[in-house]
């Protein structure tokens, strides 16, 4: 996804033309695109049994989503080794909704 995105955005200034409004547009352009298709991308995230859990893990892994906070979403993957495949999945699930 982060490649077609790139490609995207890639394209739409190429073809923009040399002003500054021409290369805005077209970067809004392109970004309204690549949400599109992540918004169609209809990802799947599992059924997690959160009370397994620390209070306030899905909530974290939520918030740093919708932030598009890549960092961090693999942070919390990365540090929590301990994860059952559902929970793993669900991260991997948002880094993909994220668009990291």
């Amino acid at each position: 996804m982060r490649t077609l995105a790139a490609l995207t955005l890639l394209a739409a200034l190429a073809l923009s033309g040399c002003s500054d409004d021409d290369a805005q547009q077209a970067a809004d352009e392109a970004r309204d695109a690549i949400s599109s298709a992540v918004d169609e991308a209809d990802i799947q995230l599992p059924d997690v049994d959160w009370a397994k859990y620390e209070q306030g893990l899905q909530d974290r892994i939520d918030e740093l989503a919708s932030s598009a906070n890549c960092d961090e979403l693999q942070k919390e993957l990365d540090d929590n080794g301990q994860l059952d495949a559902e929970v793993v999945d669900y991260i991997k699930a948002k880094l993909e909704e994220a668009g990291c």
